[in-house]
């Protein structure tokens, strides 16, 4: 089923944000950062979602309106957890969010492919990883 890129990034945003704890202050894109944020002695995330290139025809395309084009994106979920037991925090973080997408596809399509977390390491008084997932999806123009 196609959707549009609007259509695709919000399912792919609704599902992180159903899988991550309420409790853990994030920063989604277009929407403002709350006051404090980046707390300073807490867990927290940031999220960016862009599509990785142009959607690509079929060998075979239709006519203007009904050309079926296949785009790939990524998600990147940035953890941050606290230094110390840092690692351990953000690998659980990390298992959420990759549980959340693998083996899933979105209402309009979308579906997702190498879900993985990169350790990055100490940074400040947080430990970074990200979590990263390819997606894609197809659009009618």
């Amino acid at each position: 089923m196609p959707c549009t890129m609007s259509q695709a990034h919000n399912q792919v945003l609704a599902l992180l944000a159903d899988a991550l704890p309420g409790d853990l202050p994030t920063k989604f894109p277009d929407m403002g950062t709350a006051p404090g944020f980046p707390p300073a002695a807490g867990n927290w995330a940031r999220v960016s979602i862009t599509d990785t290139e142009e959607g690509r025809p079929p060998p075979l395309v239709g006519q203007v309106g009904s050309r079926r084009y296949t785009t790939d994106g990524i998600l990147i979920v940035e953890l941050y957890t606290l230094a110390g037991d840092g690692r351990r925090a953000s690998q659980t973080l990390g298992e959420t969010v990759l549980t959340a997408f693998r083996g899933q596809r979105t209402a309009g399509g979308v579906w997702f492919r190498r879900p993985r977390v990169n350790h990055i390491g100490p940074d400040g008084p947080w430990w970074h990883a990200n979590a990263i997932i390819e997606f894609q999806y197809d659009t009618i123009q």
